[in-house]
């Protein structure tokens, strides 16, 4: 995980370093929409797995 993080903000990094501003804070956008979708994926496959 601390990978995928360095790895997202190197991109992030690279992407303003090239598109200024604007490039970075979509880029931003972009994974961080990621992020809360991939959290909201494996909460929903955690409650699936619990058993009731």
């Amino acid at each position: 995980m601390r990978f995928v993080g360095a790895a997202g903000a190197a991109v992030i990094w690279w992407t303003g370093a090239i598109g200024g501003t604007r490039g970075a804070r979509t880029a931003l956008h972009a994974y961080r929409g990621r992020i809360v979708e991939g959290a909201a994926r494996d909460a929903l496959l955690w409650v699936r797995q619990e058993p009731r």
